[in-house]
């Protein structure tokens, strides 16, 4: 459908580790040569809303890596994939496709492939890394599409993946969104499996306490006062 958008955004900020891998499968399909808008993968230090940029909000604070469907400066080089890091001061400039504030681009024509698009994004000290498949097979053939250095990026922030149609249409598929931490040290781990643990505890009492209270509402409703006759 035409001018539509949409996101979703983790609730929970992702906290076990200042490294990370994500693997991002999807597929982008529509009728004609030219597609639009695009679609774009977010970690940031706020979740996001819905906004100017592949559906979600400008002057965001962290990473976007931006899947262009449509050619918006005439430049002849979409669809492209590029990384753009802000510090929640600039807008993106749709005009020149964010020629000027990119990190990184590569062309790569991610629309109406035979089988999903796979993508892989890592953060490992610093160096952001993008791999991405070209969707000619079942099993995913990477290349390496972006590598930026000295990239920081905000800790404790958000996952987010986004899309929008223009005056042209695609449909956006995802298919997979999974995220896995990266640890540079055993201790880190160690920490990281202790984290979870007691949140998996406190999940699990809440939802005991929950059923005990679901329980004793049921058993009010039928208790009978003493010496009642039926």
């Amino acid at each position: 459908m035409r001018s539509r958008k949409g996101l979703a955004w983790n609730k929970r900020a992702f906290t076990e580790s200042d490294h990370f891998e994500l693997q991002f499968a999807f597929k982008v399909t529509g009728q004609g040569r030219v597609g639009g808008d695009g679609l774009a993968i977010w970690y940031t230090a706020q979740q996001g809303n819905l906004g100017p940029v592949f559906g979600a909000n400008d002057f965001w604070t962290g990473m976007a890596i931006m899947l262009d469907s449509f050619d918006n400066d005439g430049a002849r080089n979409n669809p492209a994939i590029s990384l753009m890091i802000n510090d929640g001061t600039r807008a993106f400039d749709h005009p020149t496709d964010g020629s000027h504030q990119v990190l990184s681009t590569c062309q790569r024509d991610f629309r109406n492939k035979q089988y999903p698009v796979h993508m892989k994004v890592e953060y490992y000290r610093n160096v952001l890394t993008v791999f991405v498949s070209d969707g000619m097979s079942p099993t995913p053939r990477f290349d390496i599409c972006i590598r930026a250095e000295h990239i920081f990026l905000p800790k404790a922030g958000f996952f987010g993946v986004s899309a929008a149609t223009g005056g042209l249409a695609d449909d956006h598929d995802v298919l997979d969104f999974s995220v896995f931490s990266l640890f540079t040290d055993t201790a880190q781990l160690e920490r990281a499996k202790q984290q979870l643990a007691s949140e998996e505890r406190t999940r699990a009492q809440a939802e005991f306490e929950r059923q005990q209270q679901d329980y004793e509402k049921e058993r009010q409703k039928f208790a009978r006062p003493l010496g009642a006759v039926s």
